[in-house]
Parts: C-alpha cells; sequence; structure tokens
C-alpha cells in the first residue's frame, strides 16, 4: 500500500549570520599589553578643572589676580549652588594609554552560535546545515592578518570598546589619546544609588548574588569601594561631578546625557547637571516604572527610578533645537481607557460601549471600529475661526473663548467624511483607534519593568536603555557608559547597530559583561544602503489619518517610526569587531 503523496516541504535555508561594521570610522591603533613605552612624567598626570564659575561666585568681589575680567557662568543672585563636604574646584587625573588585552574574532562568536545550534538540533532531531561562518572569517582573516601592532602611529578599523579601570581615568584616555573629545553622541551613567557594598557589586560571574563567604576573595575590591564612599553622600557627589565634567568633554555639541537616579538622590544630582551643564540645557526627568507591584513600604511605596536628561547644547544661537531627537513612539492599547467608550460598525451605526466592553473589547460585536471624541477647540484663539455650524439639524457654535479648530470648509469636509458627532451642546471629531494606532512617548514610562534574568546585582531593564538610544542616536553614532555594570548600555547599543564604549573598575562586571556580548544573538535590520550602518536602518511606518489630512483633503501622512528598525527574516547577527 503506497502511501500517498502530500506537498513536500522545501528545506529551511540557514539563516544568514552578519555582523555591522562602521564604514568611514577609524580610531588609533590601540597597543598590546606590555607593548606601551613609558611616558614622561608631565605626561602621566592632568588637571580636571571643575569649575563653572561657583568658587568665584562665593566671593563676588574677588577679581583674579592678573586684572583679567572675570566671566562668571554662575550668578549667585540667581543660580542656587550644591556645596558638600569635598567640593573642590579641580583635581589631578593620571592619564594612561589603554592598552589591548584581546580583540574577539568572529571565529569564536561563531563558535558559540554553532554550539547552541547543535544542542538545539539535538534536542529536536531537525537536520540543519552546518557551513555558517566560512565566509565571515575568511574575510577576516584577510582583513587583520597583515596589520602589527603598534603604538597610535596609525588608524584601524572601529572596534568597541570593553575596558576595565576607573572611569575617571579611561575619560581622560578616550580624550588624551583616542581623540574623542566632542565626538561622543550619547552618555548613561547609572551610579551607584547608595554606599552598601552588596548593593552595587556582583563579586562571581555565575550569579548576581553576593555571598558572605566569598567577601575574603574581594578584599581589595570592598577596600577600594569603602574608600571611594568613605564620607556617604558627600563622596557621591564628588565622584559624580568629576565624572560629569568629563562627559561633557566627550559629548559632541548635539548629544546628551542620561544620568539614573533613585528618590533620594535626584534633586541632588539635578543639581550637579545644573552646575555642569547649565539649566538651560536641561531637557527632562523621566520617570520610569520598575517595580511591578509593591514591596511593603510603611509610607507610599516608590515604584519608579528616574532618567535626568540634559544636553550638551540644547538650542543653538538663533534658538533652533540642536539636540538630536527622535520622537519615539508606541502602539497604543485603550482596552479599559474610558475616553475611547464608542465604536461604529459595518453598516454605519454607532454606539457607546458598556463598561464590560470598555473593559473587554473581546465582547464588541464582530468588525466593530473603536473610537473616541476629541475636542474641535484648538488650545489659541483666532477670531476668523469663530462661526456658526450647522450640522444634523442643529447649529453649533463655539463657546466664548473658544474657536473652531479649521475653516468652514474644512468643517464640510469633516461632516462629509462622518467625522463629527454631538456630544451635549458640543461638536467633536471621530478619532478612530485604526487612524494610526501610534502615539507619541511622553515622559512617564509606566510600561516598563525591572531587568528580567539579570546577570548583575544592578541592572537596568534593556527597554530603558534601548528608548534613550533610539531617542537621541542614530545608526552609527557611538554611546559610552561609564558605570559598565553588566553591560547592559554595551549590549543595547550593539543591537541597534550604535559604536560603543564602556567601562568598570570591577573585573567580574567585565567579565560578565564579555560574556554576555559573545553569547548574544541579535536581530538583523535592514540598511537603507547595503554595507552602510550610518545610513539608518528601513523603520516600519504607519499611515497617519488626521483631522488636518480629512479637513484639507490630502492624503494619510507616512509616519516613520525611528524606534521600531525592520527586521530581515533571512539573517542574524553577532557582535562586532571587539576590544578589551
Amino acid at each position: 500500500m503506497t502511501q500517498p503523496k502530500g506537498r513536500q516541504r522545501k528545506p529551511r535555508e540557514p539563516k544568514k549570520v552578519i555582523r555591522y561594521s562602521h564604514e568611514g570610522v577609524t580610531d588609533p591603533r590601540t597597543p598590546e599589553t606590555g607593548h606601551t613605552p613609558l611616558l614622561p612624567a608631565e605626561e602621566q598626570v592632568v588637571t580636571l578643572p571643575m569649575d563653572n564659575g561657583w568658587s568665584k561666585a562665593i566671593d563676588v568681589g574677588r577679581l583674579s589676580d592678573d586684572g583679567l575680567p572675570v566671566l562668571l557662568d554662575v550668578d549667585p543672585a540667581y543660580d542656587p549652588l550644591l556645596f558638600w563636604a569635598g567640593k573642590r574646584n579641580r583635581r589631578e587625573v593620571p592619564v594612561l594609554p589603554l592598552q589591548r588585552n584581546e580583540i574577539t574574532a568572529e571565529s569564536r562568536i561563531a563558535r558559540i552560535i554553532e554550539r547552541a545550534r547543535n544542542a538545539a538540533k539535538a534536542m529536536t532531531q531537525q537536520p540543519e546545515q552546518t557551513r555558517l561562518f566560512a565566509d565571515l572569517e575568511k574575510a577576516l582573516r584577510e582583513t587583520e592578518k597583515e596589520k602589527r601592532v603598534e603604538f597610535y602611529t596609525h588608524d584601524e578599523g572601529w572596534k568597541n570598546k570593553l575596558i576595565c579601570g576607573d572611569s575617571l581615568q579611561v575619560m581622560e584616555s578616550l580624550i588624551h589619546y583616542e581623540d574623542l573629545q566632542g565626538k561622543v553622541q550619547m552618555i548613561y551613567i547609572d551610579p551607584p544609588y547608595g554606599i552598601k557594598y552588596d548593593a552595587n557589586f556582583t563579586q562571581r560571574v555565575d550569579t548576581d548574588k553576593n555571598d558572605e563567604r566569598d567577601h575574603a576573595d574581594d578584599v581589595l575590591t570592598i577596600k577600594a569601594f569603602r574608600d571611594t564612599w568613605a564620607l556617604g553622600i558627600h563622596s557621591y557627589l564628588s565622584f559624580l561631578e568629576e565624572r560629569l565634567y568629563l562627559t561633557r568633554e566627550l559629548l559632541s555639541n548635539s548629544g546628551s546625557v542620561f544620568v539614573q537616579a533613585n528618590d533620594e538622590n535626584v534633586h541632588r544630582v539635578r543639581m550637579v547637571l545644573d552646575e555642569v551643564f547649565g539649566a538651560t540645557n536641561f531637557c527632562g526627568i523621566i520617570p520610569f516604572r520598575k517595580k511591578t507591584m509593591p514591596l511593603g513600604s510603611k509610607l507610599l511605596e516608590q515604584m519608579y527610578d528616574f532618567l535626568i536628561w540634559y544636553a550638551k547644547r540644547k538650542k543653538d544661537d538663533q534658538g533652533n533645537l540642536l539636540v538630536k531627537f527622535n520622537q519615539p513612539y508606541v502602539r497604543q492599547k485603550v482596552e479599559g481607557e474610558f475616553h475611547w467608550s464608542w465604536y461604529e460598525l459595518p453598516d454605519g451605526s454607532r454606539h457607546e460601549m458598556t463598561s464590560e466592553q470598555n473593559a473587554n473589547h473581546d465582547l464588541l460585536p464582530p468588525r466593530a471600529r473603536v473610537y473616541r471624541l476629541v475636542s474641535m477647540y484648538p488650545p489659541t484663539y483666532s477670531p476668523k475661526s469663530v462661526f456658526p455650524f450647522a450640522f444634523e439639524g442643529r447649529t453649533f457654535t463655539p463657546p466664548p473663548g473658544a474657536c473652531w479648530i479649521t475653516s468652514p470648509e474644512g468643517m464640510v469636509a469633516l461632516a462629509a467624511a462622518r467625522r463629527l458627532q454631538p456630544e451635549g451642546n458640543h461638536l467633536r471629531y471621530v478619532l478612530f483607534l485604526d487612524d494610526g494606532n501610534v502615539a507619541k512617548l511622553t515622559a512617564c514610562w509606566t510600561d516598563t519593568i525591572g531587568a528580567r534574568e539579570k546577570v548583575f546585582t544592578v541592572q537596568t531593564s534593556p527597554a530603558v536603555v534601548e528608548r534613550c538610544i533610539a531617542m537621541t542616536t542614530h545608526p552609527g553614532d557611538l554611546v559610552f557608559d561609564p558605570t559598565c555594570g553588566g553591560g547592559t548600555t554595551a549590549h543595547v547599543a550593539e543591537k541597534l547597530g550604535r559604536r560603543w564604549i564602556t567601562c568598570d573598575t570591577s573585573r567580574v562586571a567585565i567579565n560578565v559583561t564579555r560574556r554576555r556580548l559573545l553569547s548574544a544573538v541579535l536581530p538583523a535590520y535592514r540598511l537603507r544602503e547595503e554595507g552602510r550602518v550610518s545610513a539608518g536602518f528601513e523603520n516600519e511606518t504607519v499611515a497617519i489619518t488626521s483631522l488636518k489630512t480629512i479637513a484639507g483633503g490630502l492624503e494619510p501622512e507616512i509616519l516613520e517610526l525611528t524606534n521600531e528598525p525592520k527586521v530581515s527574516p533571512a539573517a542574524i547577527r553577532v557582535n562586532g569587531p571587539l576590544k578589551f
């Protein structure tokens, strides 16, 4: 008996494995460990000025000894100042060239992915082709084989950097030797929230939990940690101020810095940022949810942490916005939202939802179009836009002090399109959910949660960092995180096609991050131009039907969602070249 012939499924082609490289971007060749010659003593220390006028503002009548005019960025009559024990207006900082321990090869990353795929294949018993990386490895070998280790005498193709060292010295080295002053587009700083060792350090690479029995193995780290925070909040503010001044030097004129803080110190951190960057460069405070449920506070439970966002230069001399900003959008979820309480059926009839239907849209009739009623009165007043309008046997006129949002011709077009509906004595605009179904992301992020599958004691949700990077950078831009921890910023920057640098004093943090990066399999986003990350990604788009387009007889506006790049289904991606 013969089996009936069914459709033969075509074998699935294995996904192409790619990496992003950043064309046209170079950095100085970093010497291998031990190949750095000794530097003259005068080049090993630099003076970091940390004074925008506050020390002179203490005594306004004091002039400089050389008789030159004193220009104060801080006016004591208007600008409040924050003082703490140990605050100073300069510091000597050691500055040494970075030294390279290792450059990751694609073959190493390839082996990680290949092992994972082989394990998956063994479990599913599905055959799969294994030749994935030959071309990539060959290209890498041919590119690198002629290069020799030299000390900052030649440029080489850009490699992201994972640096073990104190962030203060690392930032001075990036400025002094790596020529990165004014070239970083975005900096994310997540300083310790407190001064308790267990709350800020991870002792082991295999767990994010600390054990009292392991303390003896990390005695030098504990001593350094306790010395750093010996004065409590005063040490915290000095630590932050010193690094913020260097942050300002690294940022490009259109760049942004995000400093993460909790409710205990957010006010102090903002005052320090005001002093360093200037109050006029404040861009906003973003509360983001970190808990999904209260943990038992005796008073009001704080569910949010905060991002304090400053620009290097928010506006140019003409008052135009200079800071780079991509407006993020979110898909709307209106179930349970009382404003979205109407629906239209295919026969054109319109109905108000019951409370049960509003809470559960599955109870709506099939093919129901959800909509809400929107005010027709703009925030600004124009006497030309005050006129009576007849609709469905009634005449509507704006109330005193208000006007229509469009012209008489626009009102006629809205009525013809069935986009008007009375609500009491007012005429409202009918906004359907499917007119675009996206909304601008605002400053309070209620939809985030704490990090899951943590690899480090303190770890921010990748979604939070991803939004910050997507908002203020473009693909190919440089992102820096002086507080590496578990490597979230580096991981997200790599995912979004940004160049990145991160550092940490803890070797555990460096190794946790290294393992996380080398084991990552990332989505491959479609490039606008083949081989050019800096040209940007192809992003998802939404056709927006608005009151303006209907009233003006225009086609729907095509909105590009820069925070939703299109994924290529035929490829996956591994980390690009990386220096340790």
